[in-house]
This record gives C-alpha cells, sequence and structure tokens, in this order.
C-alpha cells in the first residue's frame, strides 16, 4: 500500500464574536445543548443561543518531491484559509511516509482495544476511536558515500526494507501516539 493521508479538524479555542465574523471563514456554531452547524461568513445558523469558534482544518500528507522536484520526498499540509481555500505548505523535506492506525474501544470501557488500519472493516461498525498512532519514516536529503542502509523497518502492519538504488540514504522511523479527549470516527482521508 501507499502512504496514508489525514485530516484534522477542530475548533480555534477563542470564541469569535458576531460583529468580529469574516466574509470567507467557516465557522462552528455550538449551543450548550450539544447542538452545533457549520456556517460561512456571517451567516449564523438559527440554532439560539451559542458560542461561534473558526474551523480550523489541515490535511497531512506525502509528496514524492520537494517544492523543488528535487527528488526528495516531503511531508505536506494543506489547510483551510480564507475564500475558502486550500493553502498548500511544505513541513519538512526528508519524509517518504505517513501510515496512521487508530486505537478503538470495542468493548466500550474506555482503553483502546487494538489499533487498526483506515482501511480495516471494524472501523465500518461505528467504534468509539481513543487514539490515532501516526508513523513517520523520514530519510536524508542527499545520498551518504560509502553507508548502505540494510535495515528492515517494521510499523504499522507494514515492513519496508530500501531497494539497492535507495539504500544509501540514512533513515529514522518515529511514532507518537495522540490519546483524543472526545469521541471520534475516521472518516475517509482526503
Amino acid at each position: 500500500g501507499g502512504t496514508d493521508s489525514i485530516a484534522v479538524r477542530h475548533a480555534s479555542g477563542r470564541a469569535v464574536d458576531t460583529a468580529d465574523l469574516e466574509a470567507g471563514r467557516i465557522y462552528i456554531r455550538t449551543h450548550e445543548a450539544g447542538r452545533g452547524a457549520l456556517f460561512a461568513g456571517t451567516a449564523e445558523p438559527p440554532i439560539g443561543e451559542g458560542q461561534n469558534n473558526l474551523l480550523l482544518a489541515h490535511a497531512y500528507y506525502v509528496r514524492p518531491n520537494t517544492i523543488n522536484d528535487d527528488g526528495v520526498p516531503s511531508l505536506r499540509r494543506r489547510q483551510l484559509g480564507t475564500g475558502p481555500a486550500l493553502i498548500d505548505q511544505e513541513i519538512i523535506p526528508g519524509v517518504e511516509d505517513l501510515q496512521v492506525q487508530f486505537g478503538i474501544d470495542s468493548d466500550g470501557n474506555g482503553t483502546v482495544d487494538r489499533y487498526v488500519n483506515p482501511d480495516n472493516a471494524a472501523l465500518n461498525a461505528g467504534p468509539v476511536v481513543r487514539a490515532v498512532r501516526v508513523w513517520l519514516r523520514m530519510r536524508s536529503e542527499s545520498p551518504e558515500i560509502g553507508f548502505t542502509d540494510t535495515r528492515t523497518y517494521t510499523y504499522a502492519d507494514r515492513e519496508y526494507t530500501p531497494a539497492a538504488d535507495e539504500a544509501d540514504f540514512r533513515r529514522l522511523l518515529v511514532s507518537r501516539t495522540i490519546f483524543l479527549r472526545n469521541e471520534a470516527i475516521p472518516e475517509a482521508s482526503l
């Protein structure tokens, strides 16, 4: 399989007064009764008293080349901006692979029972997702003379061993598990 992508959407931490709403921005209006709605610009939805917050949306993915098209893969981010428009940004060069797994709570006891890949059928049943585990496989931007990477990298239910023409790059595999504060069901990646 190829590299994954992940979208992260949430409300900003600062409330926005009605008078400060801007055209071309996407907001979330929440109500203390647990109701909420997305809206654009200054057209607040009629859900009663509530609070407006700016919608923050970022999608992370790996591109085979940096912005310079130099053959160096890179981690990139698409961010929701004014317009609304998507802004594409390079985060860091040298990222070869991004993999994601979801930690699901199958029995409702509040803890992660197992980690599954985004295409796992268990996610179709709507389990509670308690955590997201992310792996980045990174490599140097240029080959190192006299170095041969013979290591096999095992992560996210996959194995990677560099091909002969890619073995002269140094690599690092990093991971992070993020525990979610609220219940979430993953959606298809961008």
